[in-house]
């Protein structure tokens, strides 16, 4: 059984070349529902493959192959085990799905990736994203796309570890950037009104930035969080659900400039 935090992250793409029926049978009944009103292919297989990536890897850190992993789905629309000790955070950009998992007395956590491409999105949402003092900095750093996506990620990484997203207004929640961290801080409004979350920052080999956020700021920084990279997927005794794992590399342990 593992002790920290694990990701696991997968390219959509490893379900394009195959018979995805067969996985879509392995979701119970009321996922596959949902799985069904997916219009357009490329958003189905990202939960499809955001359910797999997330039962497969809390087998892997419980020991336990044969263990169902069900799952509910609250007001916010934030998924949760039922009846595991894990808590988990599922993000997904067109590209790459990542789950975070960690146990529940670990406290909660909040996974975000993003990839921006384009400095024209710092143009259009930095003025409804990023607070007064934050646009400031952004202005003194050239308004550096790397950088606004690590205030992005920061961000959503919390409010997802919050529970509910941007269903919060962005641009009124703090971070303070550090160089392999955030510290962000909750609306006054909120019910985390004085609390602050740490976020671990990184960026992946693949261009994508990455924050994985914690409830507890005194929690010690882990020196390599393990991101398993997923490459392959296919059929395999007791639940059916089988990547293969070429990659485990280290995360969270060099400094971003």
């Amino acid at each position: 059984m593992s002790t920290g935090p694990l990701i696991a992250i997968a390219d959509p793409a490893i379900l394009t070349s195959i018979d995805i029926s067969g996985l879509v049978a392995l979701l119970p009944v009321e996922e596959q529902n949902r799985f069904a009103l997916f219009k357009v292919p490329g958003p189905a297989r990202q939960f499809l493959l955001g359910r797999l990536l997330t039962r497969w890897l809390a087998r892997r850190w419980l020991g336990d192959p044969e263990e169902p992993g069900n799952i509910r789905v609250d007001e916010n629309g934030r998924p949760a085990f039922v009846d595991l000790p894990l808590n988990f955070s599922i993000s997904h950009t067109n590209e790459l799905v990542g789950v975070a998992i960690m146990a529940v007395n670990g406290g909660a956590i909040g996974l975000d990736i993003e990839r921006l491409e384009s400095q024209q999105v710092v143009a259009e949402t930095a003025d409804t994203v990023l607070t007064a003092s934050e646009r400031d900095d952004l202005r003194c750093h050239g308004d550096d796309l790397d950088r606004f996506t690590r205030y992005w990620v920061a961000k959503e990484a919390a409010l997802k570890l919050h529970g509910t997203g941007f269903l919060i207004d962005p641009a009124t929640v703090a971070v303070k950037l550090m160089p392999r961290y955030a510290d962000v801080s909750i609306p006054e409004s909120s019910e985390w009104a004085g609390k602050h979350i740490r976020v671990q920052l990184d960026r992946l080999k693949t261009g994508h930035h990455i924050g994985l956020a914690y409830s507890d700021t005194n929690m010690p920084a882990p020196d390599a969080v393990p991101v398993i990279v997923c490459q392959s997927v296919g059929a395999s005794a007791p639940q059916g659900i089988a990547f293969k794992a070429y990659d485990d590399e280290p995360l969270f342990h060099k400094a971003i400039p």
